[in-house]
């Protein structure tokens, strides 16, 4: 047989593999749809309809520990992950049997996540959301996954995490009952957008944050640390100052002093999450003359007060305003 056709015969040999054995990109089998997790499914969602709740919790739990990466059909014109469809349905259980469920997976749902928080290795989180999405130490694990991504710089990834924790995101499934105040994933969202460099998607995220938590009575601003010199202990002295700053502030309480929320880090950049504080400055109110002698007076005594909390507290502030 010639070289050429002992080629020709190779290719077809591994065309005939390739089409009869589908690979996924991280180059593990993709199996076909399970009829017998199908028909699993089945039984669970008709026990659910019948509110036989003590026949779904432990048969959904074993569909995720030994078949989860199981395909089944959707419309019959998709496949996907049997886990998928499981944690659709544990995430609509009624309050009751959604605590037992809970109850039930709380010990291994929380050892996987003290370990992936104690090692920072995602992991055992990963694990975590694959058998226990519902579970109460899966919100932990979607905030440190968020958190973990932030910090490496892929904002989509947060972002996708901390939107699991909301209604009405484009998710899978949303987690059901979070602890977390609403307003912090909202929050990080608009931080992650301003990060991406999406401005004007920021904006419209902040005016929808707004619109949304009027009842907390709280803005943020965000005060970011911009140094113009390129001398490293320069840098080093300015970063030093801003975070004495951010963190002698955030222990002050005073009406005429402006909160300081948190103080972020992220690689080179330093930030401070500070209370919004709307109205004019003083260079906009002297524009047209000096101010009345009653408004000065009340200024300047609202600042000296300021000042005397602050200094009070081993603090020089070196630029009032």
């Amino acid at each position: 047989m010639t070289p050429r056709a002992i080629a020709l015969l190779f290719l077809v040999a591994w065309a005939g593999i390739a089409v009869g054995q589908p690979v996924a990109s991280d180059g593990a089998s993709v199996r076909g749809e399970s009829p017998q997790t199908r028909k699993r499914l089945a039984e669970a969602q008709k026990n659910m309809q019948d509110g036989k709740w003590d026949d779904v919790l432990d048969p959904l739990q074993q569909l995720l520990d030994d078949a989860g990466d199981d395909l089944i059909g959707v419309d019959g014109t998709a496949f996907t992950a049997a886990r998928i469809t499981v944690h659709k349905l544990l995430a609509k259980l009624p309050p009751e049997p959604l605590k037992k469920y809970r109850d039930r997976v709380e010990e291994p749902a929380r050892q996987l996540l003290e370990t992936g928080k104690r090692t920072r290795d995602e992991h055992p989180l990963h694990l975590l959301l694959d058998r226990y999405a519902i579970s109460r130490p899966a919100e932990d694990a979607h905030r440190l996954l968020a958190e973990f991504a932030f910090e490496r710089g892929d904002f989509a990834l947060a972002k996708r995490h901390w939107e699991m924790l909301l209604p009405g995101k484009p998710t899978d499934f949303v987690y059901p009952s979070p602890k977390v105040d609403l307003a912090i994933p909202r929050a990080k969202i608009v931080l992650a957008t301003i990060f991406q460099r999406d401005l004007p998607a920021a904006r419209t995220q902040l005016a929808e944050f707004r619109a949304k938590h009027t009842l907390l009575d709280r803005s943020s601003a965000l005060k970011r640390l911009v140094v113009d010199t390129d001398d490293p202990a320069q840098v080093e002295v300015w970063r030093e100052r801003f975070l004495r700053e951010g963190r002698a502030v955030a222990k002050l309480q005073h009406e005429h002093i402006v909160a300081v929320y948190d103080l972020i880090e992220y690689r080179s950049d330093l930030w401070l999450a500070m209370e919004l504080v709307d109205g004019f400055g003083l260079d906009e109110l002297t524009k047209a003359g000096a101010l009345p002698i009653d408004v000065a007076c009340m200024v300047a005594l609202g600042v000296a007060r300021a000042l005397e909390v602050a200094h009070r507290a081993g603090i020089v502030h070196r630029d009032v305003k």
